[in-house]
């Protein structure tokens, strides 16, 4: 939506609360028409226009991380339920899981655009009625990536294959389900001196810096 008044028109027709979105990312439940004007102008602030609206569907969240062939194939899926989100909806902590439909819904959208490499479908299942809606389609890997490899199959590694012309293993090593991730903070030591040379060089290995500071006399 390119205005408030169409956002406003949205909440109107759907109802609230609304999901409001930023063109790149973020997402804000309105819970009323102020809400929704609110979040409207902080997205516009942050990433410009348009802004993205939803229905709000109460339920539990899943991803499926895919990989096309761009043949209308689906070279390999890791489906995840997202069982601690952040503030902003992002998944802190997931688990590996087998699900039929979540897997055939991502196989279908693969197929439907004869997608080629990486892409993460993100998938509502309505709390009430047990119907999956497909809230996000991004064309990468998502943040969790890494899970895949964890559990068993690693999406990356098929994606190189794919991108270099190879065969992919056949047949593709199954993931185990209950697999899961936790993403936490670390505390870095380290001398504020390094610290300072990371702000100003932009590295902290000496050989790296010389060769910066020898491209740079070289240029024009």
């Amino acid at each position: 939506m390119m205005n408030v008044a169409a956002l406003c028109k949205l909440g109107g027709k759907l109802g609230y609360p609304l999901v409001v979105k930023g063109v790149y990312y973020g997402a804000i439940v309105a819970h009323n028409e102020a809400d929704a004007v609110a979040a409207f102008h902080k997205f516009v602030a942050q990433w410009g226009l348009p802004i993205i609206g939803q229905k709000f569907i109460a339920g539990e969240e899943y991803n499926v991380s895919g990989l096309g062939d761009g043949k209308g194939n689906m070279a390999g899926a890791v489906a995840m339920r997202k069982t601690m989100l952040t503030d902003k909806g992002k998944g802190w902590c997931g688990v590996a899981i087998k699900n039929p439909e979540l897997l055939a819904i991502t196989e279908s959208i693969i197929g439907s655009v004869r997608w080629r490499g990486p892409l993460e479908v993100e998938i509502l299942r309505d709390a009430h009625s047990g119907t999956y809606y497909v809230i996000e389609i991004n064309p990468r890997f998502p943040a969790w990536i890494y899970l895949s490899a964890g559990a068993g199959l690693n999406l990356p590694y098929l994606a190189v294959r794919l991108a270099l012309g190879l065969p992919l293993p056949h047949p593709l090593p199954d993931y185990r389900a209950g697999t899961m991730f936790v993403r936490i903070s670390l505390d870095q030591i380290a001398d504020l001196s390094t610290f300072e040379k990371l702000s100003s060089v932009g590295v902290l290995c000496p050989a790296q810096e010389n060769r910066i500071r020898s491209a740079g006399k070289d240029r024009p």
